[in-house]
């Protein structure tokens, strides 16, 4: 339903506004550790299980977080994530105080704790997108869905400068005790503020079991492509994301406070392109078929982000390397737009549950990014070094490119 009288367009907005903050903050606090680590007395093995963790919890609870809105409704569902945000940040610093730092127990106290936050993250998006589509039409979705979603490369450009200032300045658990605060005002205003959407009353009597409707979905020949192909997007961003930093740092050698100031140039970029390539679709789907228009959208950002990989590859300066860094970066977050509304527009009414779906897939592929990219050991002239990398990841976004090719449903 198209909320058309003007203060609905205005709530609408006023909700929007909300999940765009909700999705910065999912992306900030997520960054913590990855900052603190050293400062926390972790080693570089011990590190490595905390992301992991909070991997594992992320991806496993997709589906389940995405039906559980379908059933009992967005509203209640962020809320009660976002209230867990702050305690599991927060305990961050107060936990870890009960055991020798260093042993075992430790360890395990905050590996279980990230672990844990993954799983209330993992409701951000398919929340995100059953309330976009009780107050958005058809027409102005995209739009909306790509102002939740710029939410990733904001947070990311905005945690590791706020992270390391509050570090330098206050101590590694000051930071966990400030960012885990963050999420409190908004949890008010999102309590005071939302609804489940216009004229919809949730019924969870009606709903179906999340392992039941996301089968269903699977034997749904054009979803399955689609979430295949969704898993080679995310693992070429996930290296983009990972080791922008390590490989600006690594080969081009300018300093660690140059190297994060060039390192979020192609970030910037993505906000840009994010919302340009959200405008485009809704705008023409009101001439044009949808699917046509998201496809094209979709290959032609994963051919963009194919060639710039490639040229980064074998970059001759650091301006031609952040040039066409930015443009793959900037299209592997523009084709995110096709996947997330032709997953909404294919679901009905189980939009939660079929996004959910979507963004599992999309999380195994960010895992296997990680991987590949560690396992081709760049950092340590391994597996052929960073030019290696850039094509894996090119031949990644080319394999995406190619599954979007058989993707037709019958919508409008």
């Amino acid at each position: 339903m198209n909320p058309e009288p003007p203060q609905q367009r205005s709530r609408a907005r006023e909700i929007l506004a909300m999940l765009a903050i909700f999705s910065v903050l999912r992306y900030l606090l997520a960054q913590n550790t990855s900052i603190t680590w050293e400062r926390m007395g972790l080693t570089g093995r011990q590190y490595e299980w905390l992301p992991s963790a909070w991997n594992v919890g992320y991806t496993l609870f997709q589906v389940p977080a995405g039906n559980w809105a379908d059933r009992r409704g967005p509203r209640f569902v962020l809320a009660l994530c976002a209230a867990s945000w702050t305690l599991l940040t927060v305990l961050v610093s107060i936990v870890p105080d009960f055991f020798i730092q260093g042993s075992l127990a430790w360890l395990i106290s905050l590996i279980l704790l990230r672990f844990v936050l993954g799983i209330t993250m993992a409701g951000t998006y398919p929340v995100s997108a059953r309330m976009v589509t009780k107050w958005f039409s058809a027409t102005t979705r995209t739009r909306a869905t790509a102002a939740v979603l710029v939410g990733a490369p904001v947070g990311i450009a905005i945690a590791m400068p706020l992270v390391a200032t509050v570090m330098s300045g206050f101590g590694w658990r000051a930071t966990f005790y400030v960012t885990g605060l963050l999420p409190i005002p908004i949890l008010l205003w999102w309590w005071l503020r939302s609804s489940n959407g216009l004229g919809q009353n949730i019924n969870p009597e009606t709903g179906k079991a999340s392992l039941t409707v996301a089968l269903s979905f699977l034997r749904n020949r054009n979803i399955l492509l689609l979430c295949i192909a969704y898993l080679f997007n995310e693992t070429v961003l996930s290296a983009l994301i990972n080791w922008a930093f390590s490989y600006i740092d690594q080969v081009w050698g300018k300093g660690t406070v140059t190297t994060g100031w060039i390192a979020s140039i192609p970030f910037l970029v993505a906000v840009i392109a994010m919302l340009a390539t959200g405008h485009a679709i809704d705008r023409s789907r009101l001439r044009l078929d949808a699917v046509q228009v998201r496809r094209f959208i979709a290959i032609t950002c994963a051919i963009l982000s194919a060639a710039g990989l490639l040229i980064v590859a074998r970059a001759p300066n650091v301006l031609i390397a952040i040039i066409f860094l930015s443009c793959s970066v900037g299209a592997q977050f523009g084709s995110e737009n096709s996947y997330w509304s032709m997953a909404i527009d294919m679901s009905k009414e189980e939009v939660g549950t079929a996004t959910g779906l979507l963004n599992f897939f999309g999380s195994i592929g960010f895992i296997a990014g990680n991987i590949l990219v560690a396992a081709l050991k760049p950092s340590d002239g391994g597996g052929g070094g960073w030019e290696t990398v850039f094509i894996s990841a090119a031949t990644c976004a080319a394999a995406a490119c190619l599954l979007w090719l058989p993707i037709r449903p019958a919508i409008r």
